[in-house]
């Protein structure tokens, strides 16, 4: 099964796994902008279970990774990324009228 799959389906621990087994075979090769991308959706993960703090560290973590180098990409989705957790978690947390 694919990780939008299991996104959609909310297997969140299956999808963790994936990502976090990603992340880390990319850490190992070097690869550093599919690296700070693996991180961000592990960013998304935590938005998508209300895990806000964690959220915005990995968004700031991917950032980190490409900081600095030649991943202009990479460093703009890791700047999306932390109002849009923002943003998801207001939404979530907004009282009904």
């Amino acid at each position: 099964m694919g990780l939008g799959s299991l996104f959609a389906q909310s297997q969140f621990d299956e999808a963790s796994a994936v990502l976090a087994e990603s992340a880390r075979l990319f850490a190992h090769t070097g690869n550093l902008p599919m690296q700070s991308n693996v991180v961000l959706k592990q960013a998304g993960l935590a938005a998508a279970r209300g895990d806000r703090d964690t959220a915005l560290t990995l968004a700031q973590q991917a950032l980190d990774i490409v900081a600095d180098k030649d991943s202009p990409l990479q460093a703009i989705y890791a700047h999306m990324r932390q109002p849009l957790t923002l943003i998801c978690w207001l939404q979530k947390c907004r009282p009904m009228n």
